[in-house]
């Protein structure tokens, strides 16, 4: 056998490109499987955030009788519970800060919950990875005392008056006014609408350009502190296309609709909207604790029943 012979053949260049082509292809199928399957997993783990929320809440109401509210209004200092003030439902004394310092204890975060009062600030910039979907960001923290979170409480389809404080619909509602006038919290024995058709918390909209720099309204305040568009959001939006959110991923809140003025990219006038990074819809936990998601292209009739607790209007969950 000749030396010629001996010696085994090499690829072409053509079979190397043939070759080359078929791995590009399958990567190309591979690859949005993949993205698929993990932009699941992160969806359920964003979902799986809420419902230890949501359950919180549940065992929130059965020690004190009451959901956890969003504290005073539009502040964002002042008193807060601690382990000398576990109980201002049965001693009258009000705390300003919101309802996602006040379950703290119920998510197995008693140290954090027990730091001293001199020291707040070391509270807002401790981190508590369940109040993030991973889907958007992991706990970002934007100064010392400003730590971005991704989810929000319903406060129901009013802005109430401070004088008015009954016009309050929603399940996690402030608990006294900039008038120091104190506001009963909701029970589910309020929730006439039956909890299971009730939203109690859920993703909130922040601008894509925005997740890591705080400077959007809904987005700018700490995470421990009194109620404002960050912990609590309103279903009073006036859609000129009868929805509420488009284009998914971007977080894209629809023309014509809230209040203020600005783009989501320039973070104003959205600061109410509910919205998420997933691409079908936002993760809402309804007041049975049970979660599911809402898709952008919900009516705003059926948002506004969803988030009224008392409004007796039925709607047909399957349009979620």
């Amino acid at each position: 056998m000749s030396r010629r012979n001996r010696w085994p053949r090499g690829f072409t260049l053509v079979e190397l490109l043939v070759v080359i082509a078929i791995i590009g292809v399958l990567v190309a199928l591979l690859l949005p499987a993949v993205q698929a399957a993990r932009e699941a997993s992160r969806r359920t783990k964003c979902s799986n955030h809420l419902r230890q929320q949501a359950i919180a809440c549940h065992t929130f109401h059965d020690s004190l009788g009451a959901l956890p509210s969003a504290g005073r209004q539009d502040s964002g200092t002042g008193a807060r519970w601690n382990a000398a003030n576990p109980d201002p439902f049965r001693t009258g004394i009000t705390a300003f800060w919101h309802w996602r310092y006040q379950i703290l204890p119920y998510l197995e975060q008693n140290n954090l919950y027990n730091v001293p009062s001199n020291e707040d600030s070391r509270i807002r910039g401790t981190a508590v990875s369940i109040y993030n979907c991973p889907s958007r960001r992991q706990p970002t923290l934007v100064s010392p005392t400003l730590l971005l979170v991704d989810y929000a409480g319903n406060a129901g389809t009013t802005w109430c008056p401070a004088d008015n404080p009954n016009t309050w619909n929603g399940t996690i509602v402030p608990n006294m006014a900039n008038n120091q006038t104190l506001w009963r919290l909701c029970r589910f024995a309020d929730v006439t609408d039956g909890t299971s058709n009730t939203l109690l918390l859920g993703e909130k909209f922040v601008a894509v350009d925005h997740y890591r720099k705080g400077a959007q309204w809904g987005d700018n305040e700490p995470w421990a502190g009194g109620n404002s568009w960050v912990h609590t959001r309103h279903a009073i939006h006036q859609p000129r296309a009868d929805v509420i959110a488009s284009a998914a991923t971007q977080e894209v809140a629809p023309p014509g609709c809230g209040f203020g003025l600005g783009t989501p990219q320039a973070g104003g006038g959205y600061y109410d909207y509910w919205g998420s990074a997933h691409p079908s819809g936002f993760n809402v936990a309804l007041a049975d604790a049970s979660v599911r998601i809402i898709r952008y292209n919900v009516l705003i009739t059926t948002l506004r029943a969803l988030s009224d607790r008392g409004d007796g209007q039925a709607f047909d969950s399957s349009g979620l």
